[in-house]
């Protein structure tokens, strides 16, 4: 297959598609030539000698494909509750002779997956990049008119936020009022850069003198996400929660995922079913939320027969009715 050429995609796709049958009952995902299999297991042992057999197998299978697995890019995770301690000194995992390194992070199609699945990582990551954009957007906010300034904000600064939003964004509301915060400031800057001035200098003074409140003229925020025709960040994450849960429901072309959206007992409702639990982690997920946001919708956004660019639209205007309640100043 040429490297670059037009049909090279579409057949490595077709050499390397069967590679799941040398994974036994695991589940996988594939991403090109990114595998990624996932097993379950309470006892951590266990779970470890399974994943050695499977190991074994996957080189058996790609040694007969003339592949070559790449182990010092070979990771295994072990994703368990905080209050389930894993052993201090776990089973060494090989393959090929070649150990398999054990993380408690690692990254995956541009997301940071921890151990505990509470993406605090990621967020990290998320904050640090949205800042960095931000601090350049601070130096030519003077040189830009208005179209301009929100096309740069929603290209340099959303283009992090919004990717696998709904995955790694059920945070906390301080973590989600951090990043607020530093778009608000952008914002404020743009509009009204010399009551930002005034703010960061009273707040200097206001740290020296033992945390001395000063009163100052606050900024409207929600109205300058209306000026700017942009949603915060809790908006945004049910904007892509409630297409998560439109897709599975509307467009059920992926079983594994729609057949977990279940229709209430109220199919004039269009309500479904949440599972009942006891995990804090399945609540941060991203099926969980869809459903939660899918839920409280109105009545237009759940009606049969909707098309998904009519679902955007309406799903829009009614987060922008409940935006009073949503901004941080």
């Amino acid at each position: 297959m040429p490297s670059g050429g037009i049909l090279s995609p579409l057949l490595f796709a077709l050499f390397y598609n069967d590679v799941g049958s040398s994974l036994f009952s695991a589940l996988y995902k594939l991403f090109a030539d990114d595998l990624v299999f996932y097993i379950f297991n309470k006892n951590t042992t266990e779970l470890i000698e399974e994943a050695s057999l499977i190991l074994k197998s996957l080189n058996d299978w790609c040694q007969l494909q003339d592949l070559t697995i790449n182990f010092e890019k070979t990771k295994y995770v072990i994703f368990h509750k905080v209050q389930n301690k894993l052993d201090n000194i776990l089973p060494e995992l090989l393959c090929n002779g070649q150990p398999i390194e054990h993380v408690k992070c690692f990254k995956y199609l541009g997301v940071f997956f921890d151990s505990h699945l509470n993406f605090d990582k990621h967020f990290e990551h998320v904050l640090s990049k949205v800042s960095s954009s931000i601090g350049c957007l601070m130096q030519i906010k003077r040189f830009v008119n208005l179209q301009t300034f929100k096309i740069l904000v929603t290209s340099f600064v959303f283009s992090h936020i919004d990717y696998c939003l709904p995955i790694w964004g059920h945070q906390s509301d301080s973590h989600i009022k951090i990043l607020q915060n530093r778009l608000n400031s952008l914002l404020g800057a743009y509009f009204y850069p010399q009551i930002v001035k005034k703010c960061q200098r009273f707040n200097k003074i206001a740290h020296k003198n033992g945390n001395r409140s000063f009163k100052h003229k606050k900024i409207d925020y929600p109205e300058l996400w209306e000026q700017c025709n942009l949603l915060s960040v809790s908006e945004r994450l049910k904007y892509f929660s409630s297409i998560i849960a439109f897709q599975a429901i509307r467009n059920p072309s992926i079983t594994e995922i729609s057949s977990l959206f279940n229709s209430g007992n109220s199919q004039r409702s269009q309500n479904i079913t949440i599972l009942n639990h006891d995990s804090s982690i399945l609540e941060r997920s991203a099926y969980y939320q869809a459903i939660k946001t899918w839920n409280s919708l109105n009545k237009e956004a759940k009606q049969a027969g909707i098309g998904l660019e009519s679902f955007k639209v309406v799903v829009d205007a009614w987060l922008i009715s409940k935006r009073d309640s949503e901004f941080v100043s």
